[in-house]
């Protein structure tokens, strides 16, 4: 959780507002008890997890800000909530590789989900195998880029939900220009996830600065 103090002012109280986000969604575990036990079921557990999760992404995981301000007067609170985005992530799945099978019949149906704070989108599904080629690429904006992860998790749809295949994180205060990464999926023997990132920095030309046609 982050807590951001301003816009400094030059009197009392000192800060215009209180900023309130989380950079990716927060990880929570729950246990019911008595009567309630029934909800820790792992359906209907993921999917109070889930609901839970939607909740605090509508309103306080990035690009998403709780603000309550101190000083009305002082600030624009519209702009705190929403400032300008400082850069564009444009993040390509090109291939996943040697996923385990666990499959009774036939092969694992593949997809992969990408995750940046409440920015999510997901690839197509390939069916019946083991490596897939994707070659699909995803852009978002991005307010900042300092302490902000790129989650990557790699599925086996089935009839009913997805089964786990594995996944991975990426430092994206750490990516320069475009880079190609051969990511090691977790909790697989010796999966894997090709990718190419790159974080590239927007400048926001104010309006009065506007040529006129």
């Amino acid at each position: 959780l982050r807590l951001l103090l301003g816009p400094l002012l030059n009197k009392f109280p000192l800060y215009g507002a209180v900023t309130l986000f989380f950079l990716k969604p927060p990880e929570f575990s729950m246990d019911f008890t008595g009567l309630a036990n029934v909800l820790d079921l792992p359906l209907i557990k993921n999917t109070f997890n889930d609901a839970i999760v939607k909740v605090i992404s509508k309103e306080m995981i990035l690009p998403n800000r709780l603000v309550f301000a101190i000083d009305k007067s002082s600030v624009d609170l519209d702009a705190l909530r929403h400032p300008p985005p400082r850069g564009v992530l444009s993040v390509t799945v090109v291939k996943v590789c040697d996923v385990d099978d666990t499959d009774w019949i036939g092969k694992p149906d593949i997809f992969v989900k990408l995750s940046v704070g409440a920015h999510k989108c997901r690839t197509r599904t390939v069916d019946d195998v083991t490596t897939a080629l994707f070659n699909e690429t995803f852009e978002v904006l991005l307010t900042e880029f300092e302490n902000r992860f790129l989650t990557i998790d790699v599925f086996d749809k089935d009839a009913i939900g997805a089964d786990p295949l594995g996944g991975t994180l990426v430092n994206l205060s750490r990516v320069k220009n475009t880079e190609e990464m051969t990511l090691a999926l977790s909790n697989s023997k010796k999966g894997k996830i090709i990718i190419r990132v790159a974080c590239k920095e927007v400048s926001i030309v104010p309006a009065n600065e506007l040529l006129s046609p």
